[in-house]
């Protein structure tokens, strides 16, 4: 399975209504400025970051359901897309983060 997707993957898939769950890792003060229609906020971010292995341990996502994990510039969501999928998600990191996202909108 691929890690990772661009932006204009997404924004087809969006377009398309493709079952799809994104999911914004970054601390609220950045999502607060800017984030993607429809995602979900998960408070992650500083456990990502200390390498806390439980950080999903608590999620009960729909199994079928291709979630997108978004960070600030793509890094940190690539990492939380890892854990994801060893809870037996299906899941991908946006290539390039918010902002990707961002310069692809202007």
């Amino acid at each position: 399975m691929k890690e990772e997707i661009t932006s204009e993957v997404l924004r087809g898939w969006l377009a398309t209504h493709k079952s799809v769950l994104i999911l914004d890792i970054r601390p609220l003060h950045q999502r607060e400025v800017d984030y993607i229609e429809g995602s979900l906020h998960l408070d992650v971010y500083d456990k990502l970051v200390a390498g806390d292995p439980t950080v999903f341990n608590e999620v009960n996502f729909d199994p079928t359901v291709l979630l997108v994990t978004v960070c600030a510039g793509g890094k940190l969501s690539l990492t939380a897309a890892a854990l994801l999928r060893t809870k037996g998600f299906n899941a991908m990191s946006l290539q390039g983060g918010m902002n990707a996202w961002s310069e692809e909108q202007q």
